[in-house]
């Protein structure tokens, strides 16, 4: 069965044209990405890790509580916007296989062949396989897949996506391209529901608390309203073309509100009497909902910012070099976290302050990462995966 056999009122596919900002936009994110797992070692509030610098630079715990607010949640969206178009050109069975191909094997891959051993090696005691499966299904199997949970994430909202075309067959789809909409409006609409799910499911669960989503996938229940909500958007986003419509004064205005948001974070944070420290972040209280309120603009205030801002400037075919980085992108995504934890571990000795530590295990981290990324593309079939 092909989605066309579905409705035959379709959602207008996307005309094919390389949107290189999201290509740029993208690789900007990994890179972020490698810099937050590179801060980890040297950030005093960044919980457990396997190299722990004996120094601390303050200044990056607010650099990962902005990037969690928004980095994860902007990857989504940026996925779920081509989602749509891939379903209505492969049909449903040809989509599904590529997802899985794309995200099930280099999950499963390195939850079995790397991750697993690590986890079984670093718990420390001689268990056996039915204790050590439990150990990590009480953890909500995130030491079996660490960063790749956001892979299975994105195959599990592509699946409930493929289910939901399924089951709203009947129902129009048709793009509704001609008629004003109200950005502001809407936008704001998506952040109170944004607020308002995210302080709920914190009512219940703190941050850093995983938990088995449907007893096999990973997921921090903290942040999961963030990347729900962002798909849902990246989806939206398709359907009403809104990555072209969307006025460029509206996206400047957004993204200052990210902007300011973001940045009063940090003068509070390393205030001498830092309010957002004060508060409790989950429970049913005020501060919960402060904090919610807080990543929510933050969210969509960057998200939405960036996507304008690197559609109307950073938008031009890329060179040959920049080319390979783009290929690269999602191999790195992949493989970084380890380099990342080598590279820490060889600049541990270096009398060095940690931020200066960090910014160099970042250039080198990242470095390594597309480049190794780039060679494993040359290995025949592996294209095809990474």
């Amino acid at each position: 069965m092909t989605v066309q056999e579905i409705n035959s009122n379709q959602i207008a596919v996307k005309e094919t044209r390389r949107l290189y900002y999201l290509d740029h936009l993208r690789v900007t994110l990994t890179l972020l990405v490698v810099a937050h797992h590179a801060s980890q070692a040297y950030a005093p509030l960044s919980g457990s890790w396997p190299i722990s610098n004996p120094t601390k630079s303050e200044v990056l715990d607010p650099f990962q509580a902005v990037n969690a607010a928004f980095f994860m949640g902007l990857f989504f969206l940026i996925a779920a916007y081509f989602v749509p178009g891939a379903l209505e050109r492969k049909g449903i069975g040809a989509f599904v296989k590529a997802r899985f191909i794309r995200l099930g094997i280099p999950a499963l891959f390195f939850a079995v062949f790397i991750f697993a051993p690590i986890a079984y090696f670093s718990m420390g005691s001689q268990l056996n396989l039915a204790e050590f499966v439990t150990r990590l299904y009480q953890d909500g199997w995130q030491n079996l897949y660490n960063h790749l949970w956001f892979l299975l994430h994105l195959l599990l909202y592509s699946v409930v996506y493929v289910l939901w075309r399924l089951i709203t067959k009947r129902f129009n789809l048709r793009t509704p391209t001609d008629r004003k909409i109200p950005w502001h409006a809407i936008l704001l609409i998506f952040v109170v529901i944004f607020i308002l799910f995210s302080w709920i499911v914190r009512t219940r669960y703190t941050i850093n608390q995983w938990v088995p989503l449907l007893f096999l996938i990973p997921a921090e229940m903290f942040h999961l309203p963030q990347y729900v909500s962002m798909f849902v958007l990246g989806l939206l986003a398709f359907r009403f073309k809104a990555l072209d419509r969307l006025p460029t004064s509206v996206g400047l205005i957004w993204l200052g509100i990210g902007v300011i948001s973001a940045g009063w974070f940090y003068v509070d944070f390393l205030s001498d009497d830092s309010f957002m420290m004060s508060v409790q972040i989950s429970g049913k209280n005020f501060g919960s909902l402060v904090w919610s309120t807080w990543e929510a603009l933050v969210c969509v205030g960057l998200g939405v910012g960036l996507l304008t801002l690197y559609r109307e400037w950073i938008n031009k075919k890329a060179g040959r070099l920049m080319r390979a980085i783009t290929r690269a992108q999602y191999g790195t995504y992949i493989i970084h976290l380890l380099v990342v934890l080598g590279v820490q571990a060889g600049l541990a000795s270096f009398p060095l302050p940690p931020f200066g530590k960090f910014v160099i295990a970042t250039i080198i981290a990242a470095m390594l990462s597309f480049g190794i990324s780039h060679l494993l593309l040359k290995i025949p079939g592996l294209s095809k995966i990474i």
